[in-house]
């Protein structure tokens, strides 16, 4: 089924009591549209959203949308200039420090090599000349690391045909066989959406 409007636009999570991310919203849902089809192979999308088969693709793209915003929280908390220190010994393979999770989707450096065929928005060489916790860091651009981030869960649906995974690019996705993950939140957070369930 297909529609190109919602009757009332369409708000994640993140914009309660913050409509300045708004962006963010508009930016997710357009980043996400043209890979629709994609993620629609996605088999256990209806653990998100049981209802998923029979939405209109704006639905859809909402479920899609409100996925990224509940990772993002249990990522981020939603501060974009949130950093994490790895616990791992390794280095960056980009940045030859330690490995940094980094945005709301916590993502890093390396990506940029490991994921050489997506689009990652994220310049190192100019990066580096920044303080470490500068927010203006490209890899710190919300919209930037959103970027990234959905072409990364794009790539994983695309290839394993699922979202919750043994070893998923995000722990809050993992299976919870397989450890710990906040999948079960995320699922719920997605199901207040009016139409998911």
């Amino acid at each position: 089924m297909a529609s190109s409007t919602l009757v009332s636009p369409i708000l994640l999570s993140w914009e309660k009591n913050h409509p300045e991310r708004a962006a963010w919203t508009a930016h997710t849902l357009s980043t996400l549209k043209p890979h629709l089809p994609d993620l629609d192979t996605a088999a256990d999308i209806t653990q998100f959203a049981p209802r998923y088969g029979t939405l209109h693709d704006d639905q859809k793209l909402a479920v899609w949308g409100e996925l990224i915003s509940a990772v993002a929280y249990f990522e981020s908390s939603w501060n974009p200039c949130s950093r994490y220190k790895e616990p791992m010994a390794d280095k960056d393979s980009v940045t030859g420090e330690p490995i940094y999770s980094e945005g709301l989707l916590q993502l890093s450096y390396q990506d940029v090599k490991t994921y050489a065929q997506l689009p990652l928005p994220f310049d190192w060489n100019a990066d580096k000349l920044l303080a470490r916790d500068d927010c203006s860091k490209t890899i710190l651009d919300p919209l930037r690391n959103l970027t990234g981030g959905i072409a990364i869960l794009v790539e994983q649906v695309r290839k394993h045909k699922a979202i919750i995974l043994k070893r998923p690019y995000w722990s809050t996705l993992r299976d919870p066989a397989a450890g710990t993950t906040k999948a079960p939140e995320i699922i719920a957070m997605v199901r207040k959406l009016p139409y998911a369930v």
